[in-house]
């Protein structure tokens, strides 16, 4: 401050009233003040406004590892802000040691430097008090305001698709530890199913997760009345059905299409063969921004808004069924 008051000839009393908007400063030394701080690269530190009480016009955004999350989402929170006057501060929660909890430590660590957050596909339920605060994407139910895909119109999507091809008999292949977003998609794609006309029998919905899953697999691929497709609420998953019919001797998409959801960067074996359907983490992290934003400055807003911009990728692992 002291060398933007002499850069502008002023006092430094005045560079600081300029900075906090202050009355009592004519126009004429506002803008001489400004011009300075604009050729010095001057701003007052987060630090600094946080131990006056005021805002700091930085929005957190909280990750478990920040290496796993799309870049897409962090563009679309990006871009929305750079039309307001907030800032984005991203912060790794890795660095608050263990998995469980890491939400709130993070939100600790911060303090009063943000003044709400974003926190990024979270694990748990937090209690965040009157912290404005918006869960994005959480695979776990919250009580304080989320912003998220649609999972059950995902899964419908998905429904709508092999039905397109001509699929009638299609198998969900599952896992025992899928979380809240997964059975979300497989309630949207079952009951879409069964709105067809084309339900899902029990005895095609495979655990491909557990020990018995290729087992599993095999036995239902050789029934009289064999799926000619899979659908699966995960790439991961999907990945593994590919695995298991090539293991009986069946080819994809030949024999059997597979279909996965999320369009899962981490499935490296098989993601630019598999067909899956994804959606727009731009546009959910876009919407997750304006929520805060309406939150922090008290305008009405979707506590639990979601977002149906997804749509169905496909490559080469699914095609009409022969015959």
């Amino acid at each position: 401050m002291a060398d933007v008051a002499k850069a502008a000839g002023v006092s430094i009393s005045t560079v600081s009233k300029v900075v906090n908007g202050r009355d009592g400063i004519s126009g004429q030394t506002t803008e001489r003040v400004r011009e300075a701080i604009g050729l010095l690269g001057f701003d007052a530190s987060l630090g600094a406004r946080s131990l006056h009480g005021s805002q700091t016009h930085v929005i957190g955004v909280l990750a478990r590892e920040l290496q796993e999350i799309d870049a897409s989402l962090l563009t679309g929170i990006s871009s929305t802000l750079s039309r307001t006057n907030y800032d984005m501060l991203v912060f790794d929660g890795k660095s608050v040691s263990s998995a469980h909890g890491w939400e709130m430590r993070s939100l600790t660590r911060l303090g009063s430097l943000i003044d709400g957050a974003l926190i990024l596909e979270p694990t748990g339920p937090i209690n965040c008090g009157d912290r404005p605060v918006i869960m994005v994407d959480p695979d776990v139910h919250c009580s304080i305001p989320t912003v998220a895909i649609d999972d059950a119109h995902l899964g419908a999507l998905a429904a709508e698709y092999l039905l397109g091809l001509g699929h009638r008999h299609v198998a969900v292949a599952t896992d025992s530890s899928r979380g809240r977003r997964a059975r979300l998609r497989e309630q949207g794609f079952r009951r879409a199913m069964s709105a067809y006309g084309t339900p899902v029998s029990s005895a095609h919905v495979v655990d491909v997760g557990s020990a018995d899953g290729p087992v599993a697999v095999a036995r239902i691929l050789a029934d009289a009345n064999a799926p000619t497709a899979f659908f699966s609420s995960a790439d991961e998953w999907a990945s593994k059905v590919m695995a298991m019919v090539g293991a009986v001797g069946l080819r994809v998409p030949e024999d059997v299409s597979v279909l996965g959801s999320g369009d899962d960067p981490g499935v490296l074996t098989t993601r630019h063969s598999l067909s899956t359907v994804t959606h727009s983490r731009r546009e959910t992290g876009a919407m997750a921004a304006r929520s805060l934003i309406d939150l922090l400055e008290g305008r009405p807003f979707d506590p639990h808004a979601e977002t149906q911009s997804a749509a169905v990728v496909p490559r080469g692992s699914t095609v009409a069924p022969v015959g």
